[in-house]
């Protein structure tokens, strides 16, 4: 075969080619191309869009264990990259139908139309949706957080495990793990126990009547000089908060670390009892009187009167 011959034969082959992929007459891609590049862009999208969304998901990663202390925003940056895949996802099949010469026009009637439907059906998963970033954006709670949640469904107190697209999940101090609707969480009253990082504590005593509050005083306000890590500023104070017949209630009010509180909480009260005991304090007891070889309910002083 000459050379002339050759390029003769590429060039027809050439042209056989293109003309296989774009039809000649109008010199548009034929539907087998369109089909061919469709699929192929939907293919080299999916993976571009899963590489991309892995590495700022590292990176968000790594960032967090560089400053612990931005750790709390995990869950909103993760929402946020989840929202971004879903575009871009949106996107690709936007060009793919475009790619396939379809009507995107009657696309966007449909959808619309199918909208308002959708909407219709769907108010109450949109409203936790809405619910879920509002919660994420203002961070009136956060992932670690200890809080209590009243609703109309009950009061719930646990610990935040995380904050999802729809729901948050919630682990209870002994062990139960609750999944609630992020619309039951903004519409309820949350107390946050954590933000402030002290708490006080109070404890709520009676003591007999004839107690001598003086020294009841310097007795419990001895007890955190040498137990439960209270804080000297604002420092433990004591109040009588109500006198009845035969008792008086005193308040021993103290502030708390979060990390001292639950530890405190549950032993305070074992100390304040070993001090009553060895100053002599009593506890109220209604005293019963008997006339008559019959018990009743009138205290000791009442009978006197009465004979």
């Amino acid at each position: 075969m000459s050379w002339d011959g050759f390029c003769e034969w590429a060039y027809s082959a050439w042209v056989n080619f293109c003309s296989f992929w774009v039809n000649s007459s109008n010199g548009q891609m034929s539907a087998i191309t369109r089909v061919f590049l469709g699929l192929l862009v939907a293919v080299v999208g999916h993976y571009a869009i899963k590489i991309l969304f892995k590495l700022l998901k590292n990176r968000r990663l790594k960032k967090t264990k560089k400053y612990p202390s931005k750790a709390q925003d995990e869950n909103l940056a993760l929402f946020g990259l989840s929202v971004f895949k879903l575009l871009c996802y949106i996107i690709l099949a936007y060009a793919v139908l475009r790619i396939l010469s379809f009507d995107t026009t009657t696309l966007a009637g449909v959808f619309s139309a199918s909208t308002v439907a959708i909407g219709l059906s769907l108010q109450e998963i949109i409203k936790t949706f809405a619910s879920s970033i509002i919660i994420l954006n203002n961070k009136n709670i956060k992932a670690g957080e200890h809080f209590t949640i009243q609703n109309s469904y009950g009061t719930y107190e646990g610990v935040l495990q995380k904050v999802g697209l729809l729901q948050s999940v919630i682990k209870t101090f002994d062990g139960v793990i609750i999944t609630m609707n992020n619309s039951l969480i903004l519409n309820g009253v949350v107390l946050n126990y954590s933000r402030n990082g002290m708490r006080r504590l109070d404890i709520t005593l009676n003591v007999d009547k004839n107690t001598d509050i003086n020294h009841l005083r310097s007795v419990l306000l001895e007890i955190p000089n040498n137990y439960g890590n209270y804080e000297k500023d604002p420092a433990p104070v004591v109040y009588v908060t109500d006198i009845g017949d035969y008792y008086i209630t005193i308040q021993f009010r103290g502030w708390l670390t979060n990390d001292n509180y639950w530890d405190t909480y549950f032993g305070i009260k074992e100390v304040i009892y070993g001090e009553f005991k060895k100053n002599n304090i009593e506890i109220p007891l209604k005293k019963i009187a008997i006339e008559n070889n019959v018990i009743t309910s009138k205290t000791v002083e009442e009978a006197k009167e009465k004979n």
